[in-house]
C-alpha cells in the first residue's frame, strides 16, 4: 500500500500542469528548410532546428537586448553594427515534436519550454551588470575620442626654434599650458569647440618676459592619441605649430 501510494504522487507530480512550477512557459514553432542546408544531414538540419526553436523560446521568454557596436582599428572606424544581446536558462519540456511543413523540403518543429522566477531574476541581474558595463565602456571611449587628458610635444616657433609643450585638459574645464624651457605657463579658456578642434585663449599665471600673454592656440584633431597644435599672437599671426601626443 506505501509503494502504491509513493508511485501515485510520482505519476500526480509528472501529470502537474507545469506552470505550477515555473514563471514563464511558452510555445514555439521554428520551421527550417532542408533546401538552405544542402550540406548537412537530416539529424544535422534537425538539431540547427532545435536550437533555433531554443533561440526563439528564449526570446519570447527573457527577451533581447539591443546594443551598437562601434570596432576600431589603428585609429579607424571599421564597421558599426548593431548586436542583439539573447541569453537566459531554459528547460524544453517533453520531447521536441517534428513534421513535414506546408512547402517542399520545410521541417517544422513544436517545443514548450519554461524558465523559473529565480532563472528570469538572475537573467535581469546579469543584463543589467552588461548594460552597465557597456554604458562605461562607451563613456570611456568617448572621453577617449575627445581632448580631455594630458598631451605633450614638440613644437616650432615662427623663428625655427623648437621648444616642448604640455598641456592639461579636464572634464571640468580647467586646462592648463606649459613651456617648460621658457619656464611659462597659464590658464587655457575655452572659446570654441568642435569634435575635431578646440580653440582657446591663453592667459599667463608666470614666465611672462618670456612668453607672450592673451595668445590664442588651436588644438585639431588627429587621432584619438595625436591632435595638432598652434598659437597666435595678438595680431593673428603664427608663432608656434607641432604636434601633441596623448600620455
Amino acid at each position: 500500500m506505501k509503494r502504491i501510494k509513493i508511485f501515485m504522487f510520482i505519476l500526480f507530480l509528472l501529470l502537474m500542469p507545469i506552470s505550477l512550477f515555473s514563471d514563464k512557459t511558452v510555445t514555439i514553432n521554428a520551421t527550417l528548410n532542408q533546401m538552405d542546408c544542402p550540406d548537412k544531414t537530416f539529424d544535422q538540419v534537425k538539431k540547427l532546428l532545435l536550437k533555433k526553436a531554443k533561440i526563439k523560446a528564449i526570446k519570447k521568454i527573457y527577451g533581447e537586448f539591443i546594443f551598437s557596436n562601434t570596432y576600431i582599428s589603428n585609429d579607424e572606424v571599421l564597421e558599426n553594427n548593431v548586436e542583439n544581446v539573447v541569453g537566459g536558462i531554459i528547460t524544453v519540456i517533453g520531447e521536441p515534436i517534428f513534421r513535414n511543413g506546408k512547402r517542399f523540403g520545410e521541417v517544422v518543429v513544436s517545443i514548450t519550454a519554461f524558465a523559473n522566477d529565480a532563472q528570469i531574476r538572475e537573467y535581469n541581474k546579469s543584463l543589467m551588470h552588461f548594460k552597465m558595463s557597456e554604458v562605461s565602456k562607451e563613456k570611456s571611449n568617448e572621453k577617449k575620442r575627445d581632448f580631455y587628458g594630458v598631451w605633450s610635444g614638440y613644437v616650432m616657433s615662427n623663428i625655427n626654434q623648437v621648444v616642448k609643450v604640455k598641456i592639461y585638459i579636464k572634464s571640468s574645464g580647467q586646462s592648463k599650458i606649459i613651456f617648460p624651457a621658457f619656464n611659462c605657463g597659464g590658464d587655457l579658456l575655452v572659446k570654441s569647440k568642435d569634435i575635431e578642434y578646440v580653440t582657446f585663449k591663453m592667459f599667463l599665471n608666470y614666465g611672462f618676459n618670456q612668453c607672450l600673454d592673451k595668445t590664442k592656440v588651436i588644438l585639431v584633431k588627429q587621432n584619438s592619441n595625436k591632435i595638432g597644435f598652434k598659437e597666435y599672437d595678438m595680431n593673428n599671426e603664427e608663432i608656434f605649430k607641432g604636434i601633441l601626443y596623448r600620455e
